[in-house]
Order: C-alpha cells, then structure tokens, then sequence
C-alpha cells in the first residue's frame, strides 16, 4: 500500500482548499488466487486539532458493461468529495469475462465489509456508507446494497460484518435484466443485450430466474437505503424506462427514491459528471450521510 498526496489542481478541481491523500493498491479480499484492490482518498485531519469526527464514506463502482474498466475510471469530481470530508473509495471487481454472475456482487459486497471492518485505521465511519456507482457499476450499487437471497456471499474475511449501506447512487444503472432488451431507447431495442448476456451466461429469456436475482429492482424491501439515480432520456444502451420501473419499486414500499433525468443526454454522457449532478448528489448524501450524528476517535 502506498500513500501519495494529490493536488486536486492536479485533478481538474477549481477552488481546492486541500490536498488529497491516496493510499493505493489497498487489498481488500482475494478471490481465485487473484488479489483485489481499492484505492482511499482522502483530506487528512489536522494534527492538532485534538477529537477528530469520523468521515462518511463513499465506495465508487466503475462502470464497463460488467466487462471492462477499473478502480482508475474514477471521475476527478468523485474524488473532490473528500475534500468535503468525505472518505472516498473506489474498488476494483471481477469482470464477467472471467467470473461470471454473481461474483461481482459478492466483490461489492466484500469491500463494504472490508472498509466497514477496517474503518477505524481510514478514519472513516463504519455507520456512514454509500455506493455509489456507473453503469454496471450503478446496477452493482444497487444490487449489492438491497442485498437478497442468493446474493449475500458468507465465506471470506468480515462475514460478520454487514455490506448494506447507508446511500445508493447510481448513474444510468440497469435495474431489471428481464426487460432491459426489449424496452425502447434512441437507439433502437436490444442494444444492451451482449453485456446481458456475458453477464448471465445466456439470454436472458432462458435465463429467468437468474435474470431475475441479477435485477436490483426485484431486491426492494420495506428497508431499502434510500436511492438517488441519474439517467438520461435520450441513453441509447440502458433505458430510461430501467429508472422509473426502480423508482416506482421504491415508491410502492414508502421508500426515500430520487431520479434526476437530463435531457438530451446519452449513456455516454451522463458518466460525466456536470455542477447541476454534483450539486444533487453532494445534496443527498449529505442529507443521507453527513446528517446523521457522526462517530469521533
């Protein structure tokens, strides 16, 4: 593990008060033999400033169709939240090519547990947690939050240790894989249908009950976390329809849901973050997070 102070200049932030500290290549679990990492980032807490609060945390999940990328796709905008006092967290997973269905689930979820069991040493607060994620990483968010039967993997370090969260946000993520591929978009019906199908091993006509475990909105319960998701109306790969079916799921519970709907925005553009979205999120997951009475060492 290793620690480097970021300028958030650097980073492409304006108007930064600090400097970032990234401990990187933080190993929170191994699975098949292969390690997984994730990256903090964080402002650190003055010296001298005695009883030192707890930071809130937020565990970003990349986006690539469950296929590609990595814990390096972090928007410099996501990292700017520590220097709100948030601790920021972005994981890697195993991708679909390799594991299929649901071990990238059961990664998520082992990174809660890890950072929820080790928070003391990040000076974060175990209490305080949001995913929050892109895409995939959306769905992934979503998914590994609301948790469920079939999905909670027990074996590994922390199993003690509950991954739900406090927060989800999710940016454009799929919520129902029974009807993604048949559901319109700009740019035409199905467009989502090869990362589907990696994902499940098939299609997901012949795949129904998997499918169904692998689709967040048949996980709501009367105590989901509250949710925040951003879509687009004009996304030609997930949906927007993906969005109401979740946010209609949580209404029917009584459950806190936003979703914010830019206009004219595409998948591709909605991953770039914008004032308006920063603003949005900063303001739910302070509501959600910084609210609550925070933890001190």
């Amino acid at each position: 593990m290793a620690s480097v102070i970021v300028p958030l200049g650097w980073l492409g932030v304006q108007a930064a008060a600090a400097d970032i500290r990234r401990q990187s290549e933080v190993l929170y679990a191994k699975r098949d033999n292969a390690p997984l990492f994730c990256d903090l980032y964080s402002v650190p807490a003055d010296a001298d400033a005695g009883t030192v609060a707890l930071m809130p945390i937020i565990i970003f999940i990349h986006g690539g169709g469950w296929m590609t990328g990595a814990r390096f796709d972090i928007p410099p905008e996501m990292i700017a939240f520590s220097e709100s006092g948030y601790l920021v967290v972005a994981i890697d997973y195993r991708k679909s090519r390799f594991q299929k269905f649901p071990a990238c689930v059961h990664d998520v979820k082992a990174a809660v547990r890890f950072i929820r069991a080790n928070a003391a040493h990040f000076d974060g607060d175990p209490d305080r947690v949001a995913l929050v994620g892109f895409a995939a990483g959306g769905h992934l968010a979503m998914l590994a939050g609301l948790g469920g039967e079939g999905l909670e993997e027990t074996a590994g370090d922390h199993a003690g240790v509950s991954s739900v969260p406090q927060a989800i946000v999710s940016f454009h993520g799929p919520t129902n894989l029974r009807t993604i591929l048949i559901q319109p978009t700009p740019g035409g019906i199905g467009r989502h249908r090869p990362p589907v199908e990696l994902l499940l091993s098939g299609p997901p006509e012949s795949r129904v009950e998997f499918a169904k475990l692998a689709s967040p909105v048949e996980h709501v319960h009367p105590r989901s976390p509250p949710l925040l998701m951003f879509h687009g109306d004009l996304d030609e790969q997930v949906p927007v329809a993906q969005a109401l079916e979740m946010e209609t799921a949580y209404k029917k519970q009584g459950l806190t849901v936003e979703l914010a709907v830019t206009e004219g925005a595409t998948h591709r553009s909605l991953t770039s973050f914008n004032r308006k979205r920063a603003s949005t999120m900063r303001t739910f997951l302070d509501e959600h997070l910084r609210a609550r009475n925070p933890a001190a060492r």
